[in-house]
């Protein structure tokens, strides 16, 4: 490999090599529509033997379609066809030349790309604001948006943000009754603090000081999006950043988790920036863009650390490599001290929270309140020795036993989710079998993206940091959320390396333009419903299930508001035994609210003189969680 310096761009030396022939072109092409194939007709068979035992018979099958299959079923079946007919009837003079090296006019370099990169930021803002729009029903119509949020993580990072707001990092638990304002995802152990990372809270601190705490997720999300396109830039040129912004801004999953106020967008402007700043380094040998690799890094690690390590290891491997190879000792330091002062930020937040420097409230929490939710195998068995009496006995007993069983499960389920929620499982699925095929064939002829090798293990990086984690995710996918534009990147430089080998190398643009419509129809399925052949689309399905819990904690915001008549009040939440993902008792840190939400115990009863003692000059009030149903103590 040439060696990296200002003066000669490694992208630049590789990419006057000799491309794909037109045979190792076909084959790779081939072997996508196989592997395309591979996936469909199986679940399109099943179908068929379904309907076909319906009173529609085997006509059925053209209705009700599966998004996920059908569409590229369709596509792909045709997609033979069209070449088909596109060389019987064209003459052979109509055949376009190939040339030597066509890849610099797909990928060249000229133009501004951090005006691209604001255009697709602008975009994902956009779709941010249309998700937070969608109606959820209810006169006046119910926006998406408007409702309270849905996961206790959520309150947990409003609860970190509202204590860093007041310039702290904890707050004192109520000194009388502090086990009934035990919240899900706080520790109340003398200190009243969100378990969570500090970054997370960080981000949304300033947003939530403005009334607007969502809005710093959309922003976070258009920053994703521009770093996403600049990272597609340095890496494969200027088509592939726009096929990368686009894809991001557009990709169902971001959009909806763009409106959750989890750690996940702050996590990926951290990321997205450090993997732009690390493809300028290696491509123009500054160390400034060291430093600044380094603090996105530093950032995401603020806001979940397994995920930044995860995702950096593979970077950090070959940065070392790059370093010892070309003699660059001034990068350890440049990359080094960004991460070293996150790591200094962190352990000084755990030391303010648990007393010392190396135990997390993160970890605090579980030992105390979930130990059955411990990381690694064998999870239930080993929690079940550690068991206190602080335990939240029904949530904790959610845990399921981590084995291989479950793990290769785990596994198949974060990547079918990872496919259905980032753009289409189908489109990504071809998408690995292009590049890779591509990188892999290309090499004898002139591959010229060494560092999208770097994408993939990141991808396989941070799906095997999770593999010892009992619990799929939120969607099936979470935990491996930030690998979503990891894979639109690739989708990115599979889509230029389609229209290089289709265009120039086959002569063939009806398997380009087959290409194009595989994405338009996964951005159909994905934002527009379109019946009889699917009724909702994945932005709507996304948005009802996550609907579910954001309206009934506004029908209790609602039975509250009308209900309590005498304020200042404390309202004692009845706990619904069969719902153990949506927890009433929620409180901002100071437990100075107008309304208190605690936790009913029954040995509370018989208290009634200690709890007006402790709450002097408030109204108690007894909340049925499973009824929705207030009465006077």
């Amino acid at each position: 490999m040439t060696p990296i310096t200002p003066t000669m761009p490694e992208s630049t030396a590789v990419s006057e090599k000799k491309q794909p022939s037109r045979q190792t072109s076909f084959l790779i092409l081939a072997a996508a529509w196989m592997t395309g194939m591979a996936i469909v007709v199986p679940a399109e068979w099943l179908r068929l033997r379904e309907v076909s035992a319906s009173p529609a018979g085997w006509a059925g099958w053209f209705f009700d379609w599966n998004v996920d299959t059908t569409p590229y079923f369709l596509l792909l079946t045709f997609a033979p066809v069209l070449w088909y007919v596109a060389e019987r009837y064209r003459s052979p003079s109509e055949r376009p030349p190939v040339a030597e090296s066509t890849i610099s006019s797909l990928d060249e370099r000229a133009g501004k790309p951090c005006l691209g990169a604001a255009c697709v930021g602008m975009l994902s803002l956009i779709v941010s604001w249309w998700v937070a729009w969608q109606p959820m029903g209810g006169e006046p119509p119910l926006r998406f948006g408007e409702l309270p949020p849905a996961y206790h993580d959520e309150y947990s990072y409003l609860f970190q943000a509202q204590t860093f707001l007041a310039g702290r990092t904890w707050f004192p638990s109520h000194p009388a009754f502090p086990e009934l304002f035990d919240q899900v995802h706080v520790l109340n152990e003398g200190k009243f603090a969100s378990r969570y990372f500090p970054g997370t809270g960080a981000w949304i601190a300033p947003f939530l000081a403005m009334g607007r705490p969502y809005w710093g997720h959309w922003i976070a999300g258009g920053l994703t999006a521009g770093f996403v396109f600049l990272a597609g830039w340095e890496l494969s040129g200027r088509n592939a950043a726009w096929w990368a912004g686009l894809l991001t801004a557009f990709s169902p999953g971001l959009a909806l988790f763009s409106n959750l106020l989890l750690s996940h967008h702050p996590t990926l402007v951290g990321l997205f920036f450090f993997l732009w700043q690390y493809l300028r380094m290696l491509r123009t040998g500054s160390a400034t863009h060291a430093v600044l690799a380094g603090c996105g890094l530093s950032f995401a690690m603020l806001c979940r650390p397994m995920t930044a390590a995860g995702f950096g290891l593979p970077f950090g491997c070959w940065f070392v490599w790059w370093m010892i190879r070309g003699s660059r000792w001034k990068f350890l330091p440049a990359m080094g001290l960004p991460l070293l002062a996150g790591v200094i930020v962190m352990t000084a937040y755990n030391h303010s929270i648990t007393g010392t420097w190396t135990e997390s409230p993160y970890q605090l929490y579980t030992d105390i309140y979930t130990p059955r939710h411990v990381y690694g195998f064998n999870n239930v068995v080993r929690g079940e020795h550690h068991l206190g009496p602080k335990v939240l006995e029904h949530y904790d007993k959610w845990a399921e036993n981590l084995d291989w069983k479950l793990a290769r499960k785990n596994v198949f389920q974060r990547l079918l989710a990872s496919g259905q929620w980032t753009w289409g499982l189908v489109p990504l699925a071809l998408s690995l079998v292009v590049v890779l095929g591509y990188e892999i064939f290309a090499a004898k002829e002139g591959g010229r993206c060494p560092h999208i090798w770097l994408i993939v293990a990141a991808i396989l990086s941070l799906h095997a940091a999770h593999i010892p984690y009992w619990y799929d995710g939120i969607m099936h996918w979470h935990y491996v959320f930030e690998t979503a534009p990891l894979w639109l990147l690739l989708s990115a430089v599979a889509s230029t390396r389609v229209a290089e080998m289709s265009v120039q190398r086959l002569g063939v643009r009806w398997i380009d333009t087959c290409w194009k419509g595989m994405f338009v129809a996964a951005f159909l399925v994905n934002f527009i419903p379109l019946a009889p052949f699917w009724n909702a689309s994945k932005i709507g399905l996304g948005v009802n299930n996550i609907g579910f819990s954001r309206l009934k904690y506004e029908a209790c915001r609602e039975v509250v508001q009308q209900g309590v008549t005498e304020r200042p009040a404390v309202v004692l939440v009845v706990p619904d035994a069969a719902d153990r993902h949506i927890d009433f008792v929620t409180n901002s840190p100071p437990l100075d609210g107008e309304v208190l939400f605690a936790r009913w115990k029954p040995e509370i009863s018989g208290k009634r003189q200690e709890l007006e003692r402790a709450f002097p000059g408030r109204i108690f009030y007894i909340l049925d969680a499973a009824r929705l149903q207030l009465r006077s103590f």
